[in-house]
């Protein structure tokens, strides 16, 4: 039979052994409109020794529930931070034989029939796990949920399976995401990216080529604000859980952890580019999680901003013992900030806030989709929108009659004019020659106050840790490169200004 497209969250359970405790717990005690039920399952999964079923996008499986065998065939469909949504079609078998002509009559298999051609199926790996599954009704949302525990065998390696999965039936998606957060905030969970597919795949010894695929985001003009609205940030969102999980798998590739933070800082901006088409309280619920996910990623930020203003002033100067010893000292801050984050984000912290989001997300979209309002064409939205962002940049500066700017106003100018730019940077596709100009002295106006802001804090930092007279020469060398790379940056801001201000909007 066709299943169609199947919604569901994947939870990793980071520890094991709280499994029990969570499938009794009285969140879910609560929602429960049967007792649940455990089932043993073993799946095995079948391509040729080419791996042609998986270059065309799909995975063929037979499972066994008791008695009872069932032959599937998945699309790739996509998986987005723990939400997986794929084309299934599923019909009964006799055993664990893999033989394609039993999609006959479904639409998969003239794909199967391609794809396999005269080629033999042959066992990759298996999953054998337990289930406990249940059906749980929540404010009027059906959602099936299911405790796998069990491991993927492939050849003489394993891998434990502990997992809880959430699949909407019917009902408002956004109940899965608040449930799994709910559920977050008492254990420690993560979004599991891969399928048990795909982890059986990450064992095997040679090299397939399958990757879940990343939704397709496109947006055009010509969609409504609500679909414009809900696909930029779901676009966004699925950027930042992304770098998440790349940091994650790889904390000591280049630069991930600063990555994620600027990820959060564009969808922050976006949300406040976009704040006019919410009511303020969900907007405040929106900007809540980001900030809890933000101060996760701040200090870090924050520390990187002062070494790269720290490595500028190295390269401009003569290489000296007392500088190595500033060297030293950021480069262990920053290992150990980044250590934390790293650790908390393995222990499935940030996991309520993203949860929490994507539920807010679906909320919004269910509710906004019968107002008039949303209606309305997106590519318009976002013109007028820029114009009044633009608007704004001049309005910021318009007292500013100095060439001198105080740190205090260097910050708070910083701070806006990111947010401005990030935003417009976004949706920049849908601006005129004119706009995408200035959206670029936009981003020249944001590097350089950014770069003053640093400043700054380096000066700080120094004065700081700067203890004895040895090290005195060093702070007169780098207070006198201060003084000229903050005018330097001064004349560019002013510059900018009189640049956009030349702009008619």
């Amino acid at each position: 039979m066709l299943t169609g497209m199947e919604t569901e969250l994947k939870l990793r359970i980071l520890n094991p052994g709280m499994a029990d405790k969570i499938i009794s717990d009285e969140i879910l005690r609560n929602l429960f409109l049967d007792q649940p039920v455990e089932r043993e399952f073993e799946t095995r999964h079948y391509d040729t020794s080419q791996g042609t079923l998986m270059n065309a996008g799909l995975a063929f499986r037979v499972r066994r529930e008791g008695e009872n065998f069932t032959a599937c065939v998945k699309g790739k469909g996509f998986s987005l931070g723990g939400l997986h949504s794929r084309l299934e079609y599923s019909v009964p078998v006799k055993g664990f034989n893999p033989d394609i002509s039993v999609f006959a009559e479904t639409p998969i298999f003239n794909v199967l029939q391609q794809a396999v051609g005269e080629e033999k199926l042959t066992n990759l790996f298996s999953i054998r796990f337990k289930r406990i599954s249940a059906f749980l009704n929540v404010r009027g949302t059906i959602i099936e949920l299911a405790l796998d525990k069990g491991e993927i065998v492939a050849g003489n390696k394993r891998e434990e399976i502990c997992e809880l999965e959430l699949e909407l039936k019917s009902g408002s998606a956004g109940e899965i995401f608040k449930l799994g957060a709910a559920l977050a905030e008492k254990y420690p969970l993560m979004m599991e990216t891969r399928s048990k597919f795909k982890r059986g795949l990450d064992l095997l010894d040679f090299e397939i080529r399958w990757k879940e695929e990343p939704p397709n985001f496109e947006i055009k003009a010509e969609v409504s604000m609500l679909e414009g609205f809900f696909n930029t940030l779901m676009h966004l969102f699925f950027r930042f859980v992304k770098t998440q999980e790349d940091f994650l798998l790889s904390p000591d590739s280049f630069k991930k952890e600063l990555f994620l933070g600027n990820e959060l800082e564009r969808l922050k901006s976006f949300l406040l580019f976009a704040d006019s088409l919410v009511e303020s309280e969900d907007d405040s619920r929106a900007l809540g999680y980001i900030n809890k996910l933000e101060v996760f990623l701040y200090p870090i930020l924050e520390l990187q901003g002062l070494r790269n203003i720290w490595k500028k002033f190295a390269n401009d100067s003569c290489r000296t013992k007392e500088m190595n010893a500033v060297d030293e000292l950021l480069r262990k801050d920053y290992e150990y900030k980044k250590d934390l984050i790293y650790r908390k984000l393995a222990e499935g912290q940030a996991t309520p806030h993203i949860l929490n989001f994507f539920g807010w997300l679906f909320d919004l979209y269910e509710k906004k989709g019968s107002e008039e309002k949303f209606s309305c064409v997106w590519g318009d939205y976002i013109c007028k929108r820029a114009d009044y962002i633009m608007r704004c940049t001049a309005d910021l500066f318009s007292d500013i009659k100095t060439e001198s700017l105080s740190w205090y106003l260097v910050e708070k100018l910083r701070c806006e004019i990111r947010s401005y730019f990030y935003s417009l940077e976004i949706v920049s596709k849908f601006l005129d020659k004119e706009k995408k100009k200035a959206v670029q002295i936009l981003k020249m106006l944001y590097l350089n106050l950014d770069f003053m802001y640093y400043l700054k804090g380096i000066s700080l930092f120094l004065q700081k840790h700067i203890q004895n007279n040895k090290e005195m020469p060093l702070w007169n060398m780098f207070h006198e490169w201060n003084k000229k790379k903050k005018h330097e940056a001064e004349r560019i801001v002013l510059s900018c200004l009189k640049k956009l201000n030349s702009f008619s909007f």
